[in-house]
């Protein structure tokens, strides 16, 4: 049954339409978005070195080359993935557009719902993809931090770090992903050798000028640790290390990840058509869920189960396995001729040390930061009722890995002496465990931390 809904200072006729319409279709992108988008950018081909490391070119391929491109370069996405808001069938203008409000005064939040493809590369979901990147990345660390805690050990100061390689030699190792994987895997071990314990390391192929973005890779990252700067410079003449804001922790992992993360390099790595296995791809999309390995390699491939899929199939409804319907063959057979770098984590908080032990799956009501009430969905500007806005939530339950086997295993006694009188519910029980840290209690001490810094 729909909530009824209240609204302060009168009826929904008193409702200021106009006003209402500016809350649902305004964009709040980040402010350097705006330099993404519009300041040209320089190329990011390094001549001298292209074909350093790449075959012999005896069938064409340029097995290795990496394309660099910045974050919302792709103007054709949103039309090929429908990303854009979502309208109730038969509207017209803005009036019909789906969105989600407070139900107690929606001056408190309001805004229209949007399909989404979640990738940096759609102009359309840049801003809302870095934001949920961002958040991601604050979980992991800030798992990292919430289990040294919990354990009596010090994660060391929070800080944020920019390293430079010398730029022509730089230019060059960025052309191909062995030059550049040993270049990212030899910052991330240099920044542990002089006192870095865990952190993630986003790499920048230009920075910003008056006029445009010139070419100067670097990398950024967000790690808990004291460095030992002048122990770095001497291991590495030429090099360049600082601190953003020194003297200074970071007030938000999410925020400065997000922002760093308008403007990362995205790579597109070349990949010879002799070393793709098409038949285990079609096997893949024939039996969704089969594997996973296509997923982590390459972005939003259509055989993977997504949160989507999760919703419709705990509705009784969905894709059927080996539903080939609307497939687009030639893009099938395309799409993984290249792989996209990734962001990555070290140290401790990388995930070959922070591994997921189980996943508890829920539905929850989403509600008002502002006054805690739930919040709904209502079917454009005529819908005055709504429907509770509703969505799965996914509580990961995270242990370091040299207790992986201690936690699986009490996990399994704890499972059997319950029985099949209660289940055991993790999530409930992490935060006076040692040895485990859930999603929530993550986002728990993270939000409340946030509340604690504004009052000061």
């Amino acid at each position: 049954m729909a909530a009824e809904t209240s609204y302060e200072g009168g009826s929904p006729s008193d409702i200021d339409f106009d006003e209402l319409s500016y809350r649902i279709t305004s964009r709040n992108e980040h402010p350097v978005v705006q330099y993404v988008r519009e300041l040209p950018f320089e190329s990011a081909v390094y001549p001298a070195n292209m074909y350093h490391g790449l075959s012999d070119g005896s069938n064409g391929c340029r097995k290795g080359l990496i394309t660099w491109c910045p974050p919302g370069h792709d103007p054709e996405r949103p039309k090929r993935k429908g990303c854009g808001f979502i309208r109730e069938k038969g509207s017209v203008g803005d009036e019909g557009i789906r969105y989600t409000a407070c139900t107690e005064d929606k001056t408190h939040y309001a805004r229209g719902r949007r399909s989404h493809c979640w990738s940096l590369h759609c102009p359309e979901c840049m801003n809302d993809a870095v934001l949920r990147a961002g958040t991601r990345v604050e979980e992991q660390l800030n798992a990292y931090r919430i289990l040294t805690e919990k354990q009596g050990g010090d994660p060391g100061p929070l800080g944020h770090w920019v390293v430079s390689p010398p730029q022509e030699e730089a230019k060059g190792w960025v052309q191909t992903i062995g030059a550049f994987g040993a270049l990212r895997k030899y910052v991330e071990g240099c920044l542990q050798d002089v006192g870095a314990k865990a952190g993630c390391l986003v790499f920048h192929p230009w920075r910003q000028t008056p006029d445009l973005w010139e070419f100067s890779p670097h990398f950024h990252s967000i790690l808990f640790g004291f460095l030992d700067t002048d122990r770095f410079r001497r291991d590495n003449p030429g090099w360049i290390i600082k601190k953003v804001h020194a003297g200074e922790e970071v007030e938000s992992i999410g925020q400065t990840a997000a922002y760093l993360m308008t403007h990362m390099g995205l790579g597109m790595v070349e990949r010879d058509p002799l070393d793709v296995d098409y038949d285990f791809r079609f096997l893949c999309h024939m039996l969704p869920g089969l594997s996973d390995d296509c997923s982590r390699a390459e972005e939003d491939e259509p055989f993977r189960f997504t949160d989507q899929d999760e919703s419709d199939g705990a509705e009784g409804k969905g894709r059927m396995a080996g539903d080939v319907s609307g497939m687009d063959w030639l893009e099938f057979a395309a799409r993984p001729l290249s792989y996209p770098t990734r962001m990555t984590y070290f140290g401790l908080a990388s995930h070959r040390n922070i591994r997921t032990v189980a996943v508890e799956r829920e539905y929850r009501t989403r509600v008002c930061r502002e006054c805690g009430m739930p919040l709904n969905v209502y079917g454009g500007m005529c819908d005055h009722e709504g429907e509770p806005a509703r969505f799965l939530f996914e509580n990961p339950i995270r242990t370091f890995r040299k207790d992986y086997s201690i936690v699986e295993g009490g996990i399994r006694l704890l499972s059997s002496s319950l029985g099949q009188r209660k289940k055991l519910r993790l999530s409930e029980i992490s935060p006076d465990v040692s040895l485990i840290v859930s999603r929530d209690e993550v986002t728990s001490q993270t939000l409340g931390q946030k509340d604690r810094e504004q009052r000061e």
